[in-house]
């Protein structure tokens, strides 16, 4: 190659390596979007009353616009790339190399650098368990930084237009909404992140020893089910608000929210327990983690509605307690079904010291159990595998666990007899229910380690 047109490409590298977007016009152009999203919100409103959108309105998102491009598109860099685009398609043509496929090969090399997810999870369950279950958002991300200085890539620094965070922390907060999603962490604390099994802990120290929450019908009447509570001493109030926070904040999918009546009865009922609790607040509830809508049962709406219910009361319905279409109305049969094991699960009077939902715990805090070194998890289309060294040996699901069956796991055998030996009751199947009776945490916990130990003896 010419030695002039090396230097050139020699110095377009380093150029490139040392852009760095003006901070000054990055601040301009998120207030710039910002603005344009309300205006546009605002356009959205006078269409849907039928009102002609003023003039001025209409100008100042063109004027908007007209500000976005030139922030993104006028400035240095991008007078560059604008240039060295064009030279770069001619030059594709003459050397027969289609560009598109070039520049996405380029792409996902260059995303191959970035730092692994699972890299960020593992830091944020350690800090996290450090910090006594639960840290402030800031803190953890301070953390990862630290912990991570001199190892982050060219790629997770990138600050990319219009972001105010680098490619390294956005994933940082999109690992911490999947570990959400996968109930690792709790969804209520706000900017505080919150191991689930701290939250699980401590809510278990303070049920124990608690009186289980008796309900009785308000009124005699038949097509009446608003329910009192008796003794609203044993209610943990401030617990309650937390979790009919996350219900009324959290996303549902479609529809993504929470009931606004059903949420201003809560409100009203938890400021004056000595009152009934109107029908309509806890049907709503129950519909979305008893509606056939699968989705909604497993957004973030449904879980945190599923949480609140098992606070408030010891019995789940089987089936939903309304029509679809009335929503807010309990249908007798229904609730004549729900209600007998209601009123007998209360009458124990001391609260479980194992809560309902506590498969889902099982589940969630499996991962944290077994990853680590050659232990990896691999996610599935309904659940997870566990593996050592790439091969499967538990897979887990949302109500069980089961031993890897043997086309895909030559350890089968021996991991069937460790489940045999911890759980006498499981005869032909390899899996292992989470609502099984006998099953605790010790428990499960001291299986899971017998099975990483044969797996480390025999993959070695």
């Amino acid at each position: 190659m010419n030695e002039d047109l090396q230097n050139c490409i020699e110095k377009l590298k380093v150029y490139a390596e040392r852009a760095v977007f003006n901070k000054d016009d990055l601040e301009k152009l998120e207030e710039r979007i910002t603005q344009l999203q309300v205006t546009r919100e605002s356009i959205l409103e006078y269409e849907k009353k039928g009102v002609p959108v003023p003039k001025g309105v209409r100008d100042e998102e063109e004027k908007l616009v007209a500000e976005i491009d030139k922030l993104t598109g006028g400035s240095e860099f991008g007078e560059v790339y604008k240039a060295l685009l064009p030279i770069a398609v001619r030059l594709g043509r003459v050397c027969q190399r289609p560009l598109q496929k070039d520049l996405r090969e380029t792409i996902i090399k260059d995303n191959k650098d970035i730092t692994p997810p699972r890299v960020f999870r593992g830091l944020v369950i350690q800090f996290l368990k450090e910090s006594g279950g639960s840290a402030s958002l800031s803190d953890v991300m301070h953390q990862i930084e630290q912990s991570l200085q001199g190892h982050f890539t060219g790629p997770d620094r990138d600050l990319l237009p219009g972001k105010k965070r680098c490619r390294s922390q956005d994933n940082v907060l999109r690992e911490i909404r999947q570990m959400k999603r996968e109930r690792i962490l709790t969804r209520r604390g706000g900017s505080t992140l919150i191991l689930a099994s701290h939250d699980r802990e401590v809510t278990e120290g303070k049920q124990q020893g608690s009186q289980r929450l008796r309900w009785k019908r308000a009124s005699c009447r038949d097509d009446c089910f608003d329910l009192e509570l008796t003794n609203p001493e044993a209610l943990d109030v401030d617990r309650c608000r937390q979790l009919l926070e996350a219900v009324t904040t959290e996303d549902g999918i479609r529809p993504p929210y929470f009931n606004k009546d059903a949420s201003k009865e809560f409100h009203r009922w938890l400021s004056n327990l000595d009152t009934p609790l109107q029908e309509q607040a806890y049907a709503r509830l129950s519909n979305w983690f008893l509606t056939d809508k699968e989705f909604c049962r497993n957004s973030p709406l449904g879980q945190s509605a599923l949480e609140l219910w098992n606070t408030l009361f010891c019995a789940k319905p089987d089936i939903r307690l309304t029509n679809p279409k009335k929503d807010y109305k309990i249908l007798r049969e229904r609730f004549d079904l729900w209600w007998p094991s209601q009123l007998d699960c209360q009458k124990k009077g001391r609260a479980s010291i194992r809560p309902e939902g506590e498969s889902a715990d099982y589940y969630n805090r499996f991962i944290p159990l077994w990853e680590g070194g050659d232990f990896t998890i691999a996610p599935g289309n309904k659940g997870y595998s566990a593996k050592h060294k790439g091969n499967p040996r538990l897979w887990v699901f949302e109500n069980r666990l089961q031993i890897a069956p043997n086309w895909c796991n030559r350890l089968y055998g021996k991991l069937f007899e460790v489940l045999q030996k911890h759980f006498p009751r499981i005869n032909a199947k390899p899996s292992l229910k989470f609502d099984l009776p006998e099953l605790s945490w010790e428990k499960f916990t001291a299986f899971v380690a017998e099975v990483k130990a044969i797996c480390n003896e025999e993959d070695c």
